[in-house]
């Protein structure tokens, strides 16, 4: 009778386990981001409407006072006069996510695709809506691609940082704690150093969780850059990845936080 009832307190446990793994799961979560978007509103716009436009992001951050290149131009490009812009600048189509429909010229050249000249990028996004705007410097105040800091965040806390480097034509990352204590991959591919923490965290942590306050009880990954201006929002990103390429700790880790916040 008793190894009876101690079996039946073991599948119990066993069940509970089992159905607490399945009840928090960050990568079903965020690849169902855009419903739970569509019926969040701020204003007389969706959260969606805000993190799938970038002119949209830009006038929504701008309006809280938190800092954001400056926009040279928004609209189609066909007629637009480029000799009236700096000589660096950045085009990004409005729609669209990663590096893709990012297009930084330094000089004239495409940082990203040196053999993709302006002529080609004007051809490749003919007909879409697009912004131009200032090519951030970073912290040394020289015109390279800057560091790129994604804060996750879960119900309005931001909880952990991956900073991406642009190296030699590629970039590297390194995932850290809100603390800047270095964390395992949490994606593929291979990992960056460990730097030292940035003068400027408190203040990238002050301004994500300013932001992410619209986004409670859900997941909102926030991009920031450090230039010599201080840090800068980039965009939104409600499905980090789409959801591919986390290791078997990165998900163990991202399940704990979304059990944490209580989030399914």
């Amino acid at each position: 009778m008793k190894w009876c009832f101690l079996f039946i307190i073991f599948l119990f446990v066993l069940v509970f386990i089992i159905f607490r793994s399945e009840h928090y799961e960050f990568i079903k979560y965020v690849g169902q981001w855009s419903p739970r978007f569509q019926t969040r509103f701020v204003g007389n716009k969706t959260l969606y409407d805000i993190c799938q436009n970038k002119y949209e992001s830009y006038l929504f951050v701008k309006n809280l006072d938190i800092p954001v290149p400056y926009l040279y131009y928004y609209g189609l490009l066909h007629n637009f006069d480029f000799n009236k812009l700096p000589s660096s600048f950045v085009i990004k189509t409005i729609k669209g996510c990663g590096s893709h429909t990012v297009f930084p010229f330094k000089k004239g050249v495409n940082q990203f695709d040196k053999a993709l000249s302006l002529d080609s990028v004007l051809e490749k996004v003919k007909g879409r809506l697009c912004i131009v705007e200032e090519f951030l410097k970073n912290s040394d105040g020289d015109y390279s691609i800057p560091d790129d800091y994604k804060v996750f965040c879960f119900d309005g806390v931001p909880e952990l940082i991956l900073l991406k480097r642009y190296i030699n034509s590629s970039y590297r990352q390194k995932y850290y704690t809100t603390q800047w204590k270095p964390l395992k991959d949490l994606r593929t591919p291979s990992t960056d150093t460990v730097i030292p923490k940035p003068v400027e965290l408190g203040t990238l942590l002050q301004l994500a969780k300013k932001l992410s306050k619209y986004f409670r009880k859900n997941v909102i990954r926030l991009d920031f850059y450090i230039t010599d201006r201080g840090v800068i929002f980039g965009e939104f990103t409600p499905h980090p990845f789409g959801g591919v390429g986390y290791t078997r700790f990165g998900k163990r880790y991202l399940n704990k936080l979304m059990e944490k916040h209580n989030l399914f």
